[in-house]
């Protein structure tokens, strides 16, 4: 092999790397949540109890319909309350069993909430290969905003590229 042919297999191994690169690191579109009734989030199990299954707690005694599918907040969405559920239960229980959570509730103007939600997902410093996990990360807050209609919906997180 001549000087040409071994600096273009190089170039060619290079561009190769590059585009790979790329497409490893491009993150993924996210879709817009589907608005559903309030009535459809409830607070989870709390991390701290639930290697415990004999605990009743209010979301497995009641009929929960399901959450509609989680998204970036649609436009045609105006947030005018938000719930966070806390990751831990809260100081009582009650006489049937019942464990209590710390729900959150916020209202105001969730405008700049609203961009961060919505914010486009970060290219990762470095590409993630099947299989890698970063167990570091803590898990998402559960989050839902309501509007004035009593309408709800689940936004998701855009990636960020944290050190």
């Amino acid at each position: 092999m001549n000087g040409r042919e071994a600096g273009l297999t190089l170039f060619v191994a290079v561009l190769l790397a590059l585009t790979a690169y790329g497409v490893a690191t491009t993150p993924q579109p996210r879709t817009a949540a589907h608005i559903g009734s309030a009535d459809s989030f409830v607070c989870p199990l709390p991390q701290n109890v639930s290697g415990s299954a004999d605990i009743p707690t209010t979301a497995n005694r009641t009929a929960v319909p399901p959450r509609p599918a989680p998204g970036t907040v649609p436009t045609t969405f105006t947030p005018t309350s938000a719930v966070v559920c806390d990751t831990f239960a809260g100081d009582t229980v009650a006489v049937d069993g019942t464990v209590s959570y710390f729900e959150r509730h916020y209202s105001g103007d969730f405008g700049p909430v609203v961009e961060a939600l919505n914010a486009p997902s970060a290219r990762p410093a470095w590409p993630i290969f099947c299989g890698t996990t970063d167990d570091s990360m803590p898990p998402p807050t559960d989050m839902w905003l309501i509007d004035a209609d009593g309408r709800a919906m689940e936004p998701t997180y855009p990636m960020s590229t944290v050190s």
